[in-house]
């Protein structure tokens, strides 16, 4: 491995923010043992700091405080590669709920995505969370039919405590319980409601009560109003043995690793030594 200095920059890290994106980076920088990691926050990103690290190799998350300047210095003088979690041509993030909000979403013909639009383009690499979110951005941005498919990336210790849980279970279906409209909490208990589903709603436990009451469940009920690109929970219900009832926006559901417990075992092990074998290559 190269030890040359990485560059992150995100909108926020786990220790902001305890979201999906921040920890699949946070799992990232973890697991490099080698390269120096430097952590900047978007919003401070100026054409001094790209100036001024532009020798180093840069990994672009969350970017959405990230000024239109800066996304240009980078496109001119960084070497980079993209970490896409989500829809960042869309002012909402999300195409389904925009359209929902708006009765359709026309943000690829924006001033801004057509800026995200050059700056994917000239990124050393773009990764995706699915397979599907791919071919939402080759549809509707120009130029972009490549990229690579990485998913979300979770720590050893978290995959290791996952095989360690006893897998008791029982007939209960989980429900998570958030006012976050993506997520569909009121669609999966009108889904449950409608089948006779003995369901249970959870909110608000740490990671580890969560995924010992994953382990002891008969499955998660997971219905969200807009295209969820690779949701842990979700695969964090799969790992645990759990049944999932899902829909179309679970982009990741459809993708042949993602069928049982044991493959995607397989396939979580491998993504992080996936991404850094890539980015190691292009220093």
């Amino acid at each position: 491995m190269n030890d040359r200095e990485i560059v992150f920059v995100c909108d926020l890290y786990e220790e902001q923010y305890i979201g999906g994106a921040e920890l699949t980076t946070g799992a990232l920088i973890e697991y490099n043992k080698t390269n120096k990691i430097l952590k900047l926050h978007s919003s401070a990103i100026t054409t001094n700091t790209v100036r001024n690290n532009k020798n180093k190799k840069w990994i672009i998350g969350n970017f959405a405080n990230l000024s239109n300047t800066a996304i240009r210095r980078l496109i001119k003088e960084a070497n980079y590669s993209i970490l896409e979690y989500d829809y960042k041509f869309c002012i909402h993030r999300n195409p389904s709920l925009h359209s929902l909000k708006s009765g359709c979403c026309d943000c690829s013909e924006s001033e801004r995505a057509k800026l995200i639009n050059l700056f994917f383009y000239k990124a050393a690499h773009v990764f995706y969370m699915s397979v599907k979110q791919k071919n939402i951005y080759a549809s509707n941005l120009k130029k972009l039919e490549g990229g690579i498919v990485l998913g979300s990336v979770f720590r050893e210790q978290t995959l290791d405590l996952i095989d360690s849980l006893p897998k008791d279970k029982n007939n209960k279906w989980l429900i998570y319980d958030t006012e976050n409209y993506l997520k569909g909490t009121k669609n999966a208990v009108d889904y449950a409601l409608s089948n006779g589903l003995d369901y249970q709603l959870f909110k608000n436990l740490s990671h580890e009560k969560t995924l010992l009451l994953l382990s002891k469940s008969k499955g998660l009920i997971f219905l969200p109003n807009g295209e969820d690109t690779c949701p842990r929970l979700v695969i964090e219900a799969k790992l645990c043995g759990c049944e999932v009832i899902s829909n179309e926006k679970v982009q990741h559901l459809s993708e042949e690793w993602a069928g049982n417990a044991t493959s995607t075992m397989q396939h979580m092990r491998t993504r992080a030594k996936h991404f850094w074998d890539i980015i190691n290559e292009s220093l």
